[in-house]
This record gives C-alpha cells, structure tokens and sequence, in this order.
C-alpha cells in the first residue's frame, strides 16, 4: 500500500507461537484481528482531531477496516479514507460558467496530509500515528495476552 508505515511489535513471534500453541487457527486470526481493532481505536480519534476544521467530512471518512494479505498467516488493519463518505463529484459553479470537479474525501485527505503547490502541508495521520501508535502496540499486546490467558484457562478446563 502506497504511503503505508510499519512498526516494531516486540513480543510479536511469543505472542504469535502461543496462540498457535492453543489451537484452532481461525481463532488465533479471530483474537489477532480483533486486537489490532483495539490498537487502531487508539489512533483514529487523535488523527480525526487533527483534520482542520473546515474539512468536516474528512474527519467523518477516517475510519479502518481489515486488510487482505497474500500470506494466511498475516493479519492487517487499515486506518484510512473512506471515499464513500464524500465521493468525487461535479459541482454547478454559481455564477453559471460551468461546473468544477470535488475531489470529495479521496481527494482532500492527501492534499490536507501532503500538502499541494499551492497549499501547505496539514497532516493529521501521520502525527497520529506518531503519538499514539505506542500505546496502539501495547493495547494489542495486551488484548492477545487476554485473549491467550483466557483460552489456556478454557483448554484447561476442558482438559479436567
């Protein structure tokens, strides 16, 4: 994905071998997705906080989903745009002269993130990520600890 960013996750490969060590792999995906849930909601409200205020509908369109991977065993999380809040479209101009193009959501995220010719930078993601992507990486550490801690109990359970 173009413009993406990765991070450390120390503890990743223990955490990771012992859910496998549990069992059922979907359920390890299950657990793993929605930890990296968890971890995206740390982000999300800092970076729609940081969107200026004249740009209503883009701090509405920061949003995440679940992210395809080639290989089974990866799991992602997107933070993004979603262009479905606000779609491109072609505005009749006032005066009459014709029309222009908004560039909807799609558009302004990367112009306000990135900034233009003409139009300073203004991110919003990137410093959100910044500073609250810590504590992102210790919220999903700490929900697959649960996670793991709960189905050693329920296996030992079942195992009595």
């Amino acid at each position: 994905m173009a413009n993406s960013t990765t991070f450390d996750f120390k503890g990743g490969k223990e955490l990771e071998k012992a859910l496998r060590e549990l069992g059922d792999p979907k359920k390890a995906k299950s657990a793993a997705r929605f930890a990296l849930r968890k971890g995206a909601d740390q982000i999300i409200p800092t970076a729609k906080a940081l969107v200026p205020r004249r740009e209503g509908h883009l701090r509405g369109s920061i949003k995440q989903k679940a992210g395809k991977s080639r290989d089974q065993d990866t799991v992602r999380q997107i933070i993004g745009i979603d262009r479905n809040v606000q779609p491109p479209e072609e505005i009749a101009r006032a005066d009459g002269s014709g029309t222009y193009r908004d560039p909807g959501v799609a558009g302004t995220g990367p112009m306000n993130e990135f900034g233009t010719p003409d139009m300073p930078a203004n991110p919003f993601m990137r410093p959100a990520f910044d500073s609250r992507g810590g504590r992102a990486a210790v919220t999903i550490r700490t929900e697959l600890g649960k996670t793991i801690e709960r189905r050693a109990k329920a296996a030992a359970r079942k195992a009595k």
